[in-house]
């Protein structure tokens, strides 16, 4: 009898045993499951973030392209940003990492973990992060002040929307860019050599003008001319200004060719003789030049037109680059209107 009951129990604790041990196996075999699982996921939403970032992982010239063309976008009227931009198109600009950088009115002084960038000695780019661009800011400066901040996300998203992003990528590759320190003194030669480039643009516009006539004042529409101010719309910037006046904007001439070179021969004399003077044309809606030595590229324009029944002045070269206003209510007033609404603006300005 106690033999039976003693198999009986062992029965029972084998049962209870084989019972634990299933439950056992099962709770190991569904936690690895689910620590793979979460893995995995992991794993997708970081590949995930890096495609939706495609500025992640730009280099510093890449940075530095785009940075240009934003500027070219953003700054339209802004005189060392333009002739660098020019320059970008037709020929190699220096771009040269400095510590700190002393124009005639002022130093660029970056801190201990910025990187500035002084490009053809006109203009100043000072990156946050210059080992990966894309994750910081842009600080941008011409030769008379400081112009703006931006983060490098916004430069892209701006450059990418007015269709840019072929362009700076030609900028990118059309640069001389130095990522090692020097100093002023390092450069001197190259600072005379553009020192000297100045001097001869003054002393071929100090000429008398001996061309026979080749050159004569364009005379501008009446409906252009006056004192316009900028809506915070596409790349301009509110309350700025542009001036026009029977042949000139912002107080230069701009000039007609009568006879224009037909060789490319010729093309290069035309550039050198006339460097430094704006050659345009007119029509009796708009105004569009070019500096001389620049002839042959994209020309800066201006038009008038209507948008709800307002009068307005579009400012563009490559794509719309500022819509202006002869008064500065009206432009703070669309400028509120159609800030979040570029596809509607973009529609109505037949675009």
């Amino acid at each position: 009898m106690n033999t039976k009951k003693q198999k009986t129990l062992l029965t029972s604790l084998s049962v209870v045993v084989l019972i634990l041990l299933v439950i056992f196996l099962g709770l190991f075999y569904f936690n690895h499951q689910d620590h793979k699982v979460i893995v995995t996921h992991k794993d997708s939403l970081s590949k995930m973030s890096s495609k939706n970032n495609p500025v992640a992982d730009l280099t510093i010239k890449e940075a530095t392209g785009l940075a240009i063309e934003y500027a070219h976008l953003k700054y339209s009227n802004n005189q060392n940003w333009n002739e660098i931009y020019q320059n970008s198109l037709v020929g190699t600009l220096e771009v040269d990492r400095y510590q700190e950088y002393k124009f005639e009115n002022y130093t660029v002084q970056p801190k201990n973990s910025q990187s500035l960038y002084i490009i053809n000695k006109e203009g100043a780019l000072t990156f946050s992060n210059d080992k990966r661009p894309g994750q910081g800011s842009v600080t941008f400066g011409d030769t008379q002040q400081e112009l703006g901040h931006v983060n490098l996300k916004a430069v892209y998203t701006t450059v990418k929307k007015q269709g840019k992003l072929s362009i700076a990528k030609k900028i990118s590759e059309n640069m001389n860019l130095e990522t090692q320190m020097v100093t002023q003194s390092d450069k001197q030669s190259s600072s005379q050599a553009q020192q000297s480039l100045q001097s001869h643009a003054s002393r071929e516009q100090s000429k008398p003008n001996n061309d026979n006539g080749n050159l004569q004042p364009i005379s501008i529409s009446s409906k252009l001319q006056g004192t316009w101010y900028a809506a915070g719309l596409f790349a301009s910037k509110l309350g700025d200004r542009v001036q026009i006046t029977n042949n000139a904007v912002d107080g230069k001439t701009i000039y007609k060719v009568k006879k224009m070179p037909n060789s490319e021969k010729g093309l290069n004399e035309f550039r050198k003789k006339y460097y430094g003077k704006l050659i345009g044309e007119s029509t009796p809606d708009g105004v569009s030049y070019i500096p001389a030595q620049n002839y042959g590229i994209d020309t800066q324009n201006y038009s008038v037109d209507t948008i709800d029944g307002v009068q307005y002045l579009m400012s563009g070269s490559t794509g719309p680059a500022g819509i202006f206003f002869k008064n500065p209510t009206d432009a703070a007033r669309f400028t509120n209107k159609y800030k979040n609404h570029n596809d509607e603006l973009m529609k109505k300005l037949g675009m």
